[in-house]
């Protein structure tokens, strides 16, 4: 009896350690998307855009392409199922970036949600994504 409970706890470490290292597989996209998180909920932005056209779009757009593709990429790693893949990929920097104009507009004055800056997040997210699927055909083709 005493080693089905070894066994049992074993095993119950080895479950806790896995589901850790699922969250540990996806390290370089939760680290884009907490920079990010940061940089939408700091009060007053320390870093000043140039004097470019629409500058705040053109951030938001690399920020989400950045996350999307590396999420994109970490699935692409970890999961076997490439539709599941893309699903995911798209729709988690989708979701996160509506959520985060939310928050903004809710919780985060002088910020305001901008449905133009979730706009470009979707770009982003598109591009990152596209461009990843990109690199993996490439990669898995007989060329």
């Amino acid at each position: 009896m005493q080693a089905i409970y070894v066994l049992a706890k074993s095993y119950k470490s080895y479950r806790s350690l896995d589901r850790m290292s699922g969250v540990i597989k996806y390290k370089e996209a939760i680290a884009v998307g907490l920079v990010i998180l940061y940089a939408s909920l700091i009060r007053e932005p320390h870093l000043r855009l140039p004097e470019v056209a629409f500058a705040d779009k053109w951030s938001h757009l690399l920020a989400y392409a950045l996350l999307g593709a590396t999420l994109a990429w970490d699935l692409i790693r970890t999961q076997q199922k490439t539709g599941l893949v893309w699903l995911i990929g798209m729709s988690v920097p989708m979701v996160y970036g509506g959520a985060i104009e939310i928050v903004q507009g809710a919780f985060f004055y002088p910020r305001v949600a901008e449905w133009m800056d979730w706009i470009a997040d979707v770009a982003g997210t598109i591009i990152g994504c596209g461009l990843v699927a990109g690199v993996w055909q490439l990669k898995n083709s007989n060329i």
